[in-house]
This record gives structure tokens, C-alpha cells and sequence, in this order.
């Protein structure tokens, strides 16, 4: 199946380290030794960070809500999600042969939230599309709303990251995390297969 685009319409609502928990990791006693300026960077790293594992990663951590189009159905292959895990499927549109904009009956395909990346299969077989329309998935993805089930290595990197940034906010090598065996080792207990 041939992806065509990938939107997140609604971001996560909370961030997988809090600034609480960045501040201890950096060895201040709590935010509030920290200045309001360094509190805004301080968030707008972890976001960053996030953004950063979850696109090397291939994973989305906190629950969001995206839109993911392909070009057309192929015969009965499964819709691959991408930025798994996919927690649920909210529609399936296309256009019909009459080029008007249809949506998939929820009881004609299984969502496979259980693989990784999850998937959605027909149970017949998907219908036939306007020539060079495209297919629609709006769907959720992430491990849940709360950050209790974010693996802990995403968690660590993160603060890895920024802690890494923070303290070299004026130069910085890449090369000197991610040569980093601890750094390596994350990304990879993190890293989902590609799908492209």
C-alpha cells in the first residue's frame, strides 16, 4: 500500500517528562529555581525532543489524533497505521466511482491494535475508488493519554536530549549523543521498521 500523506490534527495533551522531572534530572531542586524564561525553553526542549524520538522512532508516545491517506485500496492488502501504536480507527473515507465521498461502515474491517505497526483489514474486500482519489484513515495513536505507559527508554532519551542541550545550549555536536552507547541503545529498543 502506497502512503500518500500523514497530518497530526490534534497534538498530545501532555508531554512524555514533565518540567518537574527535567528539573530533578538536571539537579535543581524543583521549577521553581528556575527562571520563567528557562522554564519556557525547558518546555519547548522536551516538546522538541519528543518530536525528535517519535520521528526516529517511527512511534507516536502519547495518545494524538491523525490523518493518514493512501493512494487508492490495493485489492485486499491491509492499510499499514504509521507512528504506531494505533489505538483506534475513528473513519475510513474515499471517493466512489461516482466521485463522491464515502465512509467505510466500521463493521467492514478489523483494526489490529495488537502489531506493531497496526493495521486494518478488510473483511471482503474494499470498494472501488474514482481514479486517482485518495483513501482516508483518521485514526488514534499512542500508548494511551497519560505518560504511565510511554516506554521508560523514551522517557530517559528525552531527558538525555535535553539535558544534553541544556547544558550546550551555545555549541553543540550531535555526534557526541548519538555516539553515545546509551543513546544508540534507546534508539534502538525504540525504533519501529520502516513501512514506507
Amino acid at each position: 500500500m502506497r502512503f500518500s500523506g500523514y497530518k497530526i490534527t490534534v497534538q498530545a495533551t501532555t508531554a512524555i517528562v514533565s518540567t518537574d522531572e527535567m528539573a530533578e534530572y538536571l539537579n535543581y531542586a524543583v521549577v521553581a529555581d528556575l527562571t520563567t524564561a528557562d522554564t519556557t525553553l525547558m518546555t519547548q526542549m522536551i516538546e522538541s525532543a519528543t518530536e525528535l524520538i517519535e520521528t526516529m522512532a517511527n512511534r507516536s508516545f502519547i495518545d494524538r489524533t491523525a490523518v493518514q491517506t493512501y493512494e487508492g485500496f490495493l485489492a485486499d492488502c491491509d492499510l499499514e497505521v504509521l507512528a504506531p501504536p494505533l489505538s483506534s480507527v475513528t473513519s475510513i473515507t474515499y471517493f466512489d466511482g461516482d466521485n463522491s465521498e464515502q465512509t467505510i461502515d466500521s463493521a467492514d474491517y478489523v483494526v489490529d491494535t495488537i502489531s506493531q505497526p497496526g493495521s486494518i483489514r478488510v473483511i471482503n474486500s474494499w470498494p472501488t475508488t474514482y481514479t486517482g482519489s485518495k483513501v482516508t484513515v483518521t485514526h488514534v495513536a499512542g500508548f494511551g493519554a497519560t505518560v504511565d505507559l510511554v516506554p521508560s527508554a523514551a522517557k530517559i532519551l528525552c531527558k538525555m536530549i535535553v539535558a544534553d542541550n541544556w547544558e550546550h545550549r551555545e555549541s553543540q555536536s550531535e555526534l557526541r549523543l548519538m555516539d553515545n552507547a546509551t543513546t544508540k541503545a534507546l534508539w534502538s529498543s525504540l525504533k519501529i521498521k520502516d513501512i514506507y
